[in-house]
């Protein structure tokens, strides 16, 4: 690779970690809507947008325990760009960041147009949905690393587990199923469909998280096969500080 190449891809992806690392975060502020009929409407919402596990993550609503995710998210030259589902309508955002403001401006296609304008700032506000992914985050970089006493940390003793091939599992069989599979020279690791991530608030207990994810197998010596995709529920608690999965669900494995 010539020299003038090698800087130029390294500039690229220098663009994109500052992009990253300006986009993150949560944003609030006011929103208008022009809706394909009727008045103009005025309020104010909320967008979380996280990066990790090589994925762009992001949900975007009017308060913190109410946020729908987006969906084909990716990162544009001065900000990013993804779709939402809104007033039943696909709207596809444009956003990027100017004097420390995040400004975006999302329209549908169709007989029904929409137009939703966003000009939000910075926020110290931690919504639900970017509690719990970064909970899901932390849980399997330490499942990925074959770490037992970190993955189990993340799970309540009085955990069930639900399983459409294995059946009803307790914490302690499980611990047990990890250990065995972190022993074998066979190494496994997890891949979440980001845009299948929903969470949804449990008031008075925590949330209820769902969503799709791949498993990936690998032989000493040889590539990562695809060995298993299943969609998930998760029941997670704040058990005095510490979020844990009280109840969870496994089904649908191809």
């Amino acid at each position: 690779m010539a020299y003038g190449d090698f800087m130029l891809l390294t500039l690229i992806a220098l663009s994109a970690m500052a992009s990253r690392s300006t986009l993150a975060g949560t944003w609030e502020g006011p929103v208008t809507i022009t809706p394909p009929s009727g008045p103009v409407q005025h309020g104010r919402g909320l967008l979380w947008l996280g990066f990790g596990r090589d994925m762009f993550l992001g949900a975007l609503g009017d308060r913190d325990d109410h946020l729908t995710p987006i969906r084909r998210a990716r990162l544009t030259p001065d900000g990013c760009e993804f779709d939402l589902s809104a007033m039943g309508l696909a709207v596809h955002f444009n956003v990027r960041v100017s004097n420390g403001q995040l400004i975006g401006v999302g329209a549908s296609d169709g007989s029904l147009p929409i137009k939703i304008e966003l000009e939000f700032h910075s926020s110290t506000a931690h919504p639900l949905f970017a509690t719990i992914a970064e909970e899901d985050g932390r849980l399997f970089d330490a499942f990925d690393a074959r770490d037992l006493a970190g993955v189990s940390n993340f799970f309540s003793k009085n955990l069930e587990f639900y399983h459409d091939k294995d059946g009803l599992i307790g914490y302690r069989k499980m611990v047990d199923s990890f250990r065995r599979h972190f022993a074998e020279t066979t190494k496994v690791k997890r891949v979440l469909d980001p845009e299948s991530l929903e969470v949804s608030p449990v008031r008075g207990y925590g949330a209820i998280e769902s969503g799709i994810h791949r498993f990936y197998s690998q032989e000493p010596g040889k590539d990562w096969v695809l060995s298993a995709t299943a969609k998930f529920v998760n029941v997670w608690k704040n058990d005095h500080g510490k979020w844990r999965i009280f109840r969870a669900c496994s089904y649908d494995h191809e």
